[in-house]
C-alpha cells in the first residue's frame, strides 16, 4: 500500500490533471516519452512536468525506435545519455545539455555532429553506425577521454589533434588514409583501434 501511495503522489507532482497550466516537458516522440517516464516511475501515458524533467540524471533507451529527440532540451540534469539503436537523425535538441558527460548515439542516422560543439563536459562519446563524414564539431570537445566512430564515413581525422585526454579510440570501417592523426594518439598513450578501413 505504501509503494502505491508514493506512486501516486510523484505521478501528481509531474503530470497535468488540473494544473495543465504549468508547463509540460512534452516530447515529440511516444516511445522516448514511454522510456523517460518508465525511468522516472511513471504511468506511461503521463505528462512530465519540466520542474520534475530537470530531476533525471540518466537515461538508457536503447532500440527504443525513436526517431525525434524533439523536448528533451527540457532534460537539463541528463549526465548520461544512452540511445543506441534508434533511428535519429537530428540531435540538435540535446545542444544545450551542457551536464552530459557519457552520451552513446550507436546505430542511428546521424549525418551532423555540430549540435555537439559546445558539449565540453563529455568524456565518452559514441557515435558509431551513422553517416558522419565530419569530425569537426568535436575538436573542441577537450574533456573527451573515450571516442568510437566505427562504421562511417570519415576521411579527415584533423580535428581529433587537440583532443589530449584521448585515451580510447575506435575507428574501424570509416575510410581514413591518413593515420597520422591517429598514430599522435596513439603515441600519446591512447589504445586506438582503426586497422580496418573501407
Amino acid at each position: 500500500m505504501m509503494r502505491k501511495s508514493l506512486t501516486f503522489v510523484c505521478c501528481l507532482s509531474a503530470c497535468g490533471g488540473q494544473n495543465d497550466d504549468l508547463e509540460a516537458a512534452d516530447l515529440a516522440d511516444p516511445n522516448l516519452q514511454i522510456c523517460i517516464n518508465q525511468h522516472m516511475g511513471f504511468a506511461d501515458e503521463s505528462r512530465i512536468r519540466v520542474e520534475s524533467a530537470t530531476e533525471l540524471r540518466n537515461l538508457d533507451c536503447v532500440d527504443w525506435d525513436i526517431r525525434s529527440l524533439d523536448g528533451l532540451e527540457h532534460y537539463t540534469a541528463l549526465e548520461t545519455l544512452s540511445l543506441w539503436e534508434n533511428s535519429v537523425s537530428d540531435i540538435s535538441p540535446i545542444e544545450g545539455l551542457k551536464n552530459l558527460q557519457w552520451l552513446e548515439l550507436g546505430s542511428n542516422n546521424i549525418a551532423d555532429l555540430s549540435p555537439l560543439r559546445n558539449l565540453d563536459g563529455l568524456t565518452r562519446l559514441g557515435v558509431s553506425s551513422n553517416r558522419i563524414s565530419d569530425l569537426s564539431p568535436l575538436g573542441s570537445l577537450e574533456n573527451l577521454e573515450w571516442l568510437t566512430f566505427d562504421d562511417n564515413q570519415i576521411r579527415d581525422l584533423e580535428a581529433l589533434r587537440s583532443l589530449r585526454n584521448l585515451s580510447w579510440v575506435t575507428a574501424d570501417r570509416n575510410a581514413i588514409t591518413d593515420t597520422s592523426t591517429l598514430d599522435t594518439i596513439r603515441s600519446n598513450g591512447a589504445d586506438v583501434y582503426a586497422d580496418y578501413q573501407q
